[in-house]
């Protein structure tokens, strides 16, 4: 279950949408602000979650500040989502996903 708004999502691997759609749709779902893809194909997770948030009519529920991070260090980009402002004040929620 997801707690915060702003997430950090580690990642040892690739993604693939029958197996990681249903993993983005929670987070949508629990209206996060910002996700930051850390780690490997991080920039096909961002991808990934910048399409699925648009529907059918090219519309957004809500926006989602995303960020592909494969340089910088999981420090470097909790340090990053720590001083995001949300709409709401919120922890960063790290997931680990292999």
């Amino acid at each position: 279950m997801i707690t915060s708004r702003k997430v950090v999502l580690v990642t040892g691997r690739d993604y693939i949408a029958k197996r990681d759609d249903a993993f983005l749709l929670e987070l949508l779902k629990a209206k996060v602000e910002l996700f930051c893809a850390v780690g490997h194909s991080a920039h096909n997770w961002e991808d990934a979650m910048d399409w699925l948030r648009i529907d059918e009519t090219g519309l957004a529920e809500h926006f989602v500040f995303t960020t592909a991070h494969t340089d910088e260090t999981v420090e470097e980009v909790i340090a990053f989502a720590e001083h995001f402002e949300c709409s709401v004040p919120c922890q960063v929620e790290v997931l680990y996903l292999s």
